[in-house]
């Protein structure tokens, strides 16, 4: 696929705003913040000791993809995306599991201070003004909650599509 054929790809999924994408009945969408902003802080004990007793629940329940998700080391810090849309401002934990991941790898590199800020000028620097999109979506259970899912690096669509 063509760099410019990626760009209109997903044009059909973004909105202006999650309500926007809520008020037509969608439970996935792309959103392009007007701002943003990354941010985290560290999990208690309690916190982690949680995260890993539900992994080891997964764990015994036993299908394939609880045993394979257990497997993930819960990220010691809460990942946090606070940005705009043209309904407002909007603060989300980071579901994100590319950006736990880069985290990891870059700890073993830079230590967890140094990966965190390299993170946050990626995602608030480079990301922002090179084009970004946040994928947004919910679930069965709670239909009317909204979850950050992905960060996505995405040029805009410079030209509307024909058809």
């Amino acid at each position: 696929m063509s760099e410019r054929e990626r760009e209109g790809f997903f044009d059909p999924l973004f909105r202006s705003s999650i309500g926007e994408a809520a008020k037509r009945n969608e439970s996935l969408t792309l959103i392009r913040p007007h701002s943003l902003r990354f941010f985290w802080r560290p999990k208690s004990t309690r916190e982690l000791s949680d995260e890993a007793e539900k992994r080891q629940k997964a764990l015994r329940q036993g299908s394939l993809f609880d045993r394979e998700l257990a497997k993930i080391e819960p990220c010691p810090y809460e990942l946090r995306m606070a940005f705009d849309d043209a309904d407002g401002p909007h603060d989300m934990a980071c579901g994100d599991w590319e950006t736990a991941a880069t985290f990891f790898n870059w700890q073993k590199l830079y230590g967890a201070k140094s990966a965190l800020e390299r993170l946050k000028a990626i995602y608030e620097k480079d990301y922002f003004q090179a084009g970004v999109a946040l994928a947004l979506g919910t679930v069965k259970k709670r239909p009317s909650q909204w979850l950050l899912l992905g960060i996505i690096r995405l040029n805009e669509t410079v030209q509307p599509r024909l058809l």
